[in-house]
């Protein structure tokens, strides 16, 4: 489908309300004696017959604006501590001799105040039924830091190596970006979030117990992060700077708002550079001698990622809008490698060689979204439409040479390209039945259409040039289609409040691999949910759940092709993979204070189909790594997660889940069980004038796979603050691990009955980094503080 097809079907079916009987109107109020801006009055909005409208506060800059007014008479009373109260002139709408804000002049109050505190601004995490927000706007941001390094701050998460959020120890998290699916910003999550300023965002909704209304796959917990957006006709725009050892960045960006139509643009351009190496020593349990491989091998990656994107949004009234946006990400990847290659057969020295490769690979993603917000006038009903389209081209390539006694002794060449596309058309209805029962409903389709073609050319000596490897070279076609339909409702019964909802997903699957179409079935997934939880006294919150979940196995893991640049080890996919299906029950508690909240849960998860990369014998010492549905995955766990607020000075989040892990394959004969933990800790100290100290770190035991195990990665990290020129500039200083190698060393160890493989890894481990971020154009709009007569608590 085009995207103005689109684009007509989405204004065909509008719902009635008409955007001219509506009308805004703005205004600023100002101190009568200084014609200073008063901040954050209240205004509230009446009819001619004192009927209240609306109620607003004024912002830092006393500006204030309704939207949606019906055509009418009205008058405005303006209220704040130390003024007295303003009743103002008539106001008819429309009025077209009015064309921008109405100023008000208000008269300081000169009689004696009653003491006045401020008890507490808004909560820095507000609990909800299915889990949690955290008000970024209330809290001190460093520099330099994006959405991937904020998700480290909350509770209940953490954010493993590569950048991608993780829940009660899953990565199956869905993440949103106003709404819309990260798969606009790019393909992984973890490079979506670096796209993300922390300083841009407002808001984060993390929901714990996701309901019907998103997708069956990848939901064990959905992330919703909320970016800020001009409230009055203003420009604003951030220029932010990263320079560490191994990455430096520029990311500029710009906010717009004129009358109804809201801009935003960003782009980024990010460098990056790092040394590696890794060991690994396979020995055979057969036989009365050992057949052992050795290999040592080095690597530099270096890169580049460039991106630039616009998104817009028009604002009808306050009960219509539509948007739009467009974004382009490309990053180029070059690696150069060195591998050394012993093998011993029975005990002796069989084979030694070595291998230089230089890779490289890219991508261009084009996305494209479009969608439409409405509520019906009585605001017990709302619609909303979306629809995105992405499409990615790639390239993947390599350079190998294999030297043999100091002399090159074969040579081969891999060109390969993919073409990626995906239509999603998704509609959602909610009503408010009642003050006690919601209904909500809705219906999603995705068309993917997935191409790779990989040329593999082997250099023939005698005859000095390179020929095609007919056997190898390959062309995977996949195409897959999902319908889902879905329908949550939420009641109260015998004081509790309840959830029950159910989603269905069709499945069709078309792939043909070397122009052999392959019978792969599709899958038909029926998947309920339920949450139930009450309130006792206001603050402490129990809750039980239970959902159905799928995972559809990756692209990368279904592929058949045949990786042999590791001529030890040959990867390839299994096209014949079936999604992993996962029961999960859960019980938790939330203790929810003015300063407090805890959060415990109780988590049971069991899995079958679950996928496996397994490794395989195939002699002289050569392994194949493939994926497997081994059977069954089971997981009890608990989670313990404090965030502690004193005052707006100092700031702890601590996070603590303990889990058993059993793995369990009948055909494979094998099991493995353990416990793993792990622990996320943030610390922040608001030293005055502009000066914060953050801390924060991630420790973890090794993660349990069928074969083995698997260290994890730790980091520790100190960053200083510095907000100066009216905040509009701000430095942070950040090290990581800064008292440690600057490697850091990550061990795996694989054993089966027929094979014992110890590997270890070592990644970039140190990391120091200077950012700074200058503000530009109009002071930004803060939120008030609210203030509260002594001993009144409402």
């Amino acid at each position: 489908m085009k995207m103005p097809a689109i684009l007509l079907s989405l204004f065909l079916v509008l719902p009635d309300g008409k955007a001219q009987d509506y009308y805004p109107f703005s205004g600023r109020v100002i101190d009568s004696l200084t014609s200073q801006p008063v901040p954050f009055t209240s205004v509230s909005i009446f009819t001619r017959q004192q009927v209240a409208v609306k109620h607003v506060i004024a912002d830092s800059l006393g500006q204030f604006a309704f939207t949606g007014l019906p055509a009418g008479g009205y008058y405005l009373v303006v209220q704040v501590v130390g003024y007295r109260k303003l009743t103002s002139p008539p106001i008819q709408l429309p009025d077209p001799s009015v064309t921008g804000p109405v100023v008000y002049v208000i008269n300081r109050d000169t009689s004696m105040l009653t003491a006045v505190v401020v008890q507490a601004g808004k909560p820095l995490i507000t609990p909800s039924p299915d889990g949690f927000a955290y008000n970024a706007a209330n809290d001190v941001i460093p520099a330099g830091l994006t959405a991937s390094d904020l998700l480290r701050k909350l509770p209940t998460l953490a954010v493993d190596q590569h950048g991608s959020p993780v829940l009660r120890g899953s990565t199956n998290i869905r993440v949103f970006i106003d709404d819309k699916p990260s798969d606009i910003y790019a393909l992984t999550v973890a490079d979506a979030l670096k796209q993300i300023p922390a300083d841009d965002i407002l808001r984060i909704e993390v929901i714990l117990y996701p309901s019907a209304k998103y997708d069956a796959e990848g939901t064990d917990g959905v992330i919703n992060i909320i970016t800020r957006r001009s409230r009055f006709n203003a420009v604003n725009g951030t220029v932010r700077t990263v320079v560490s050892n191994v990455r430096q960045a520029i990311t500029p960006g710009l906010r717009i708002r004129q009358g109804n139509w809201i801009f935003s643009i960003n782009s980024g351009l990010e460098f990056y550079n790092s040394d590696n190496s890794s060991t690994l020593i396979r020995e055979s349990k057969t036989g009365n001698g050992k057949d052992q491989l050795r290999q040592q091998r080095a690597w530099n990656n270096r890169g580049r990622i460039g991106y630039t994107g616009v998104d817009m949004i028009y604002v009808f009234n306050d009960l219509q809008s539509i948007s739009g946006g467009y974004r382009f990400r490309l990053n180029r990847d070059y690696t150069r490698a060195i591998a050394y290659n012993d093998y011993y057969r029975q005990d002796t020295l069989f084979s030694a060689f070595v291998r230089n490769t230089n890779s490289s690979s890219g991508n261009d993603l084009h996305t494209f979204n479009i969608a439409y917000n409405g509520k019906s006038r009585d605001r017990k009903r709302q619609y909303s439409m979306l629809a995105t389209q992405f499409y990615q081209q790639g390239t993947d390539a390599y350079d190998l040479d294999q030297v043999n006694n100091q002399a090159t002794a074969y040579k081969e060449l891999l060109r390969g390209r993919i073409s990626n596309r995906e239509l999603m058309l998704q509609a959602d209805y909610a009503h408010q039945v009642n003050d006690s029962v919601n209904w909500d409903a809705g219906a999603r389709s995705m068309f993917r259409q997935y191409s790779a073609l990989n040329n593999f050319d082997v250099y023939d000596f005698p005859a000095g040039l390179f020929a095609k490897d007919e056997g190898r070279s390959n062309q995977f076609n996949y195409r897959r289609h999902i319908y889902a339909l879905y329908s949550n409702l939420s009641f109260r019964f015998m004081r509790w409040q309840w959830r029950v909802g159910a989603r269905y997903e069709q499945t069709v699957l078309q792939t043909a691999f070397k122009d052999t179409a392959l019978n792969v079935p599709g899958y038909k997934n029926l998947v309920p949910n339920i949450l139930l939880s009450r309130t006792f006294r206001g603050k402490h919150v129990v809750k039980g759940s239970y959902g159905k979940r799928i995972t559809r196995p990756y692209l990368g893991a279904i592929n058949p092709a045949s990786n042999y640049s590791d001529s030890f080890t040959i990867q390839t996919g299994n096209p014949y993979l079936q999604p992993e299906i996962t029961h999960r029950y859960e019980m938790g508690y939330t203790l929810n204070g003015k300063q407090l909240t805890f959060m415990a849960s109780l988590y049971y998860n069991t899995t079958h189909n679950a996928i496996e990369q397994i490794r395989l014998p195939l002699g002289e010492g050569i392994f194949r790594s493939t994926y497997q549905n081994i059977g069954k995955n089971d997981v009890l766990g608990a989670l313990l997660s404090l965030t502690r607020k004193w005052g707006q000075q100092m700031t702890l989040t601590v996070t603590v889940n303990v889990r058993h892990i059993s793995l369990e394959s009948v055909a494979m004969q094998q099991v493995r069980k353990g416990y793993q933990y792990s622990g996320n800790f943030y610390f922040n100290y608001n030293l005055g004038k502009g000066h914060s100290i953050d801390a924060m770190s991630n420790v973890g035991s090794p993660e349990i796979n069928l074969q083995g195990r698997r260290e994890v990665w730790q980091f520790y990290s100190l960053a200083v603050n510095k907000k100066m020129k009216g905040d509009k500039l701000s430095i942070n200083i950040r090290a990581d691990n800064f008292l440690g190698p600057r490697f850091r060393l990550l061990k795996q160890t694989l054993e089966t009955a027929v094979f014992t493989q110890h590997s270890t890894t070592n990644y970039q481990g140190r990391y120091l980094a200077i950012s700074v971020a200058w503000k530009l154009g109009k002071k930004e709009v803060k939120a008030p503080v609210i203030r509260q007569e002594a001993g009144n608590e409402n």
